[in-house]
């Protein structure tokens, strides 16, 4: 997975967790990796954030959806098999 960024600052990994993502990142720009959802989702619409975790011995990156305040997911694909993640890192812009 190649991320473009036009910042002259490479962009950083916080580590977190499932119920701590937003306090943990209050102070920081998230990089935004798309939006999830449509008009048959009850208009419910879910901002992707990108994050990576260490399953086993690799390193994945995925999307992150945050569902509330305290209530994010990290969701990583190895191989065929989608998991979810709960302690992960975050990417976030290095302004």
């Amino acid at each position: 997975m190649i991320l473009c960024v036009t910042s002259p600052y490479p962009d950083k990994w916080i580590a977190t967790n499932s119920q701590n993502l937003v306090a943990d990142t209050v102070n920081e720009q998230l990089v935004l990796g798309g939006i999830e959802g449509s008009k048959h989702d009850d208009n419910v619409r879910y901002e992707l954030n990108i994050g990576r975790a260490k399953v086993g011995n690799k390193l994945l990156t995925g999307k992150i959806i945050t569902l509330d305040t305290y209530n994010s997911v990290l969701y990583v694909v190895d191989g065929w098999q989608a998991q979810e993640v709960k302690e992960f890192e975050v990417l976030v812009a290095n302004n």
